[in-house]
Formats: structure tokens, sequence, C-alpha cells
């Protein structure tokens, strides 16, 4: 009795997460609703202007991204007006599972990222549903030296963590940050050379057919950088100097 008790429990598990996973897929790979994105602060530090810093974020700082989905979406006859709501939710001052570092084998990612979900679970409050994105954007001090690479998004659980400095001439900079690994929890991949970061020929150019080829007038948004030459790049501050491309575009669904 107790091993059919046993496996009928598995099974249960096994079927919501299962069903979970479909969902979230379906949800953001149909593009026929809204995405429902929740942008979580995280006060990562003790610092007292980070914390002011957090208290005056407004959600219109992330309306801008709405914006560049609309406008990315046309290119591929989409109308996405309507295609991301952006919410600002409370912040929080527990930071999240520190994640591995660079060439950690697949059992360590895989290990974290069911810590990450056990974590988002647990801090939830009224963030939680199985359709919307939670974005979470760790604020530290100017002063501190932080690493915006170190950014992730992920489909399974429709979570992100932004590294972000509580800054307000990096706004600009954040929202290419969050744009970036939105589009990760879209399913959309990296193109750029993890090593060096530099853009990958020719899926990490925005016109890999220019002539000249360098330098590129704009980014493929998951190259995150703009080619200046076959071994030099410069980061995209601004949405304006992204795009997203075409595998990105069918990586997503478009």
């Amino acid at each position: 009795m107790l091993k059919l008790l046993r496996i009928a429990l598995l099974l249960i598990v096994l079927i919501s997460v299962w069903s979970t996973a479909n969902l979230q897929r379906n949800v953001t790979q149909d593009w026929r609703g809204t995405l429902d994105v929740a942008i979580i602060p995280v006060i990562a530090d003790d610092q007292a202007n980070t914390e002011r810093f957090v208290g005056q974020l407004r959600a219109s700082e992330f309306e801008p991204i709405k914006q560049y989905f609309a406008t990315q979406g046309r290119h591929y006859g989409r109308d996405l007006s309507h295609a991301l709501s952006f919410s600002l939710q409370s912040p929080l001052r527990v930071v999240p599972p520190e994640s591995p570092a660079p060439g950690s084998g697949s059992l360590a990612v895989a290990w974290w990222s069911l810590k990450l979900r056990w974590w988002a679970w647990r801090h939830a409050s009224n963030t939680y549903h199985n359709g919307r994105i939670r974005l979470y954007i760790l604020y530290q001090s100017p002063a501190e030296e932080i690493n915006l690479s170190h950014s992730v998004g992920l489909q399974k659980g429709l979570i992100g963590i932004i590294q972000a400095r509580a800054f307000n001439s990096q706004t600009s900079l954040h929202q290419v940050v969050v744009a970036h690994e939105l589009l990760h929890i879209l399913r959309a991949t990296d193109k750029y050379d993890l090593n060096s970061g530099q853009p990958q020929h020719p899926q990490g150019y925005a016109d890999a057919s220019q002539s000249p080829l360098y330098p590129q007038r704009k980014a493929e948004i998951m190259a995150r950088s703009l080619p200046v030459s076959a071994n030099s790049h410069r980061v995209a501050v601004y949405l304006r100097d992204t795009i997203i491309g075409p595998l990105t575009a069918q990586e997503i669904g478009w």
C-alpha cells in the first residue's frame, strides 16, 4: 500500500512538472496574449544609497523595453504593441543563490537552477503564477565591482537574475541587459563567443552583409556588442543601438 502511495505521489509530481513546463512553453511562444513580467528589485548590499535608489524606482523605467519589442516585432509582421506588461513589485532584501563560476559542469549548473527556483518560490509573495515571468534585479552601490554579464535568464521557471548598479546613468544599459535576459527566458540563445565576448559571424551581426563589414552600426541584442573589427567590439548601451535578428526572432517564435 505504501509503495502504491509513493508511486501515486511521484506521478502527481511528474504530471505537475510536465503540465507547468508545457504551460510556460505555450505562454512564452504563442504571442497571442500579453506576457506578464514582474520586476522584483533586490537590495543586494547594505548601502543606504542603494536602498534610496530602489525606493525611487518606477515601472515606467521599463516601458522602453515594451516599446522595443513592439518596434522589432513590426519587422517580422507582428503587432506586439500589447505583448508585454511590466509591473514593479515590492523590493526584497534576500539575494538569490550565487550562480556557478564560468566553466562549471552541467551538474553544478542544474543544482544551482534548482536552488534558484526554490529560492524564488520561497520569496514569491504574490508574484508567482505559472504564466508570469519574474525578473529579479539585484541593485548594488556603484562603488561595487559588478559584472553585468553575470546576469542570467532561465526558460525553466521563467526567472531572470539581473545584475545592476544603483545609479541613474546606468538605466539605459540596464534596459539592454533586461531585454537580453528576457529573450533568454523566451528561448533565445547567446550569439557571442563565451570566452572573448566577440559577436559571432553571421548570427551575432546586425547586418552580416554590410560592406565594409566593420564597424557595425548596430548590435544583435543576443550578441550584446557592436563588432568594431574582427577582434574587437563595443558594448551596446542603448536599446536603440540593437536589433532582434532573424535567428533570434525564429527562436522566440516570431
